[in-house]
């Protein structure tokens, strides 16, 4: 099975496409062009006779006039080539959508699987229909679906056929079986196997500006050549391998910070700078949650680092990719999935010792706000992650508290401030790996201003 089902591609687009009948209805143009590219003789299946044999092509730089399908009646129909290509990628292949070069990568891949069953040689003995019909592929996901009832072709597929159609690709001077898959959202070429195009990441490479051949030479490579038709098999050349982009980034990172705290987590995601021996000019960052990947708008071309806020209650991933000058990009480098909670103070996890009161305000996370003004007073609170931040208030009357990690002292704050702001992070501490950790925060006494407030408590792991 060369590809997904039609179906797992059909959810990635469902804006009504022209049908195959709707080609009469476009303009004058573009009949004149599918006239060159489909013969009207060629348009309808063309009949095949009881016990032919089957199609035996033999030359591995020109593609075949014609293929014989089986279709899910059981008719074997012999087809013209170009047609049938067209016809698969729009019956769900490669669907018009995708970036002109991942299209015209998928136009060869579609062409020369078909071709290499229909070479002489490489007939699979069992195809042979119930009537003694010979096929050499067939409709469904076991080879390729071929659907012309419903197919839906667009201008720029034709064109992607038509820019590739004298291209076929050889191994160390072997045809080869060119098999394609809808693959997962990887980074571009992260998940080359030598054998597969994978539909998902060659979309990625496609935009960031590779072309065709290049995506051809990463997927199905190594020791790749692409043969252009000529007069002669012998003008082989070899296929252009990737070219070095940019210096990628560190991983990006994410961490808890001091901050306005309403509804969301505040984060700092950074990343160490590339080299700067290869020209990167700026960084690139996208941020995953709720399924998809989205583009996160950077003041600085080349900063690297950016203060913004998670929501909490769910799951969070960025990756950051350099750029150059001429807008080669470097492959992604994705950071950990982190995932950010508030513990408010009503929880039973945290340990309250000392005369603690609780105040009402929809100023406060979940309504509600402990606080204390005698010294001594401490809350605990024992939790498994990377990264922690306490949430309260400042303001005129609010003191001074000390923080403590694992035991150890690890920050005096004071919440003084002359104006009153609820719902502040006060205190962030970072690890760089996840743990069992226990932090205590304890009021010291500060004289004619004693109160301190904790609203709730804010992790990351």
């Amino acid at each position: 099975m060369p590809h997904a089902s039609m179906a797992e591609r059909a959810q990635q687009n469902d804006t009504p496409k022209p049908r195959v009948a709707a080609w009469l209805k476009r303009p004058l143009g573009l009949l004149i062009v599918l006239s060159v590219l489909f013969p009207a003789a060629a348009i309808d299946a063309l009949p095949v006779d009881a016990g032919s044999s089957c199609t035996g092509w033999q030359s591995r730089v020109e593609p075949p006039a014609s293929i014989r399908v089986l279709r899910k009646d059981g008719r074997v129909e012999k087809v013209e080539f170009r047609r049938y290509v067209a016809v698969v990628m729009g019956s769900g292949e490669w669907p018009y959508w995708m970036p002109q070069a991942a299209l015209e990568a998928g136009a060869v891949a579609v062409k020369q699987f078909a071709w290499y069953h229909a070479r002489a040689g490489y007939h699979r003995r069992s195809y042979y229909n119930a009537r003694g019909h010979c096929y050499d592929v067939r409709d469904g996901t076991r080879d390729q679906l071929y659907r012309p009832e419903r197919a839906r072709i667009r201008d720029n597929m034709l064109r992607a056929i038509d820019t590739t159609w004298a291209t076929s690709l050889l191994r160390n001077g072997k045809f080869i079986l060119t098999q394609y898959r809808s693959g997962k959202r990887n980074p571009c070429g992260s998940d080359a196997d030598g054998r597969k195009l994978f539909q998902k990441s060659v979309v990625d490479c496609a935009r960031r500006g590779w072309n065709a051949n290049r995506i051809l030479a990463r997927y199905y490579g190594p020791n790749l050549s692409i043969v252009r038709a000529g007069a002669r098999e012998v003008a082989v050349s070899p296929g252009p391998q990737p070219a070095m982009g940019p210096p990628a980034p560190g991983t990006p990172a994410v961490a808890l910070r001091t901050g306005r705290a309403l509804g969301a987590a505040p984060a700092l995601v950074s990343w160490s700078a590339a080299s700067s021996d290869r020209g990167a000019v700026r960084y690139e960052l996208q941020h995953f949650t709720d399924g998809t990947w989205g583009d996160v708008n950077l003041s600085s071309p080349r900063q690297a680092s950016l203060a913004t806020s998670v929501l909490t209650d769910r799951s969070h991933q960025f990756r950051v990719r350099s750029v150059d000058a001429s807008g080669g990009a470097s492959e992604w480098v994705e950071g950990l999935t982190v995932s950010a909670s508030q513990i408010e103070d009503r929880s039973a996890e945290i340990a309250w010792r000392g005369n603690w009161h609780r105040s009402r305000s929809p100023s406060f996370s979940g309504g509600t706000v402990r606080y204390t003004g005698l010294a001594g007073s401490s809350a605990t609170f024992r939790f498994t992650g990377r990264a922690i931040a306490l949430v309260g208030a400042r303001g005129p009357g609010r003191g001074q508290a000390h923080v403590y990690v694992d035991g150890e002292l690890a920050a005096k704050v004071d919440l003084y401030a002359p104006s009153r702001k609820a719902g502040v992070a006060f205190f962030a501490h970072n690890w760089a790996t996840a743990g069992i950790r226990t932090i205590r925060v304890e009021v010291w006494g500060t004289s004619g201003r004693g109160r301190i407030d904790l609203d709730s408590i804010l992790t990351l792991s």
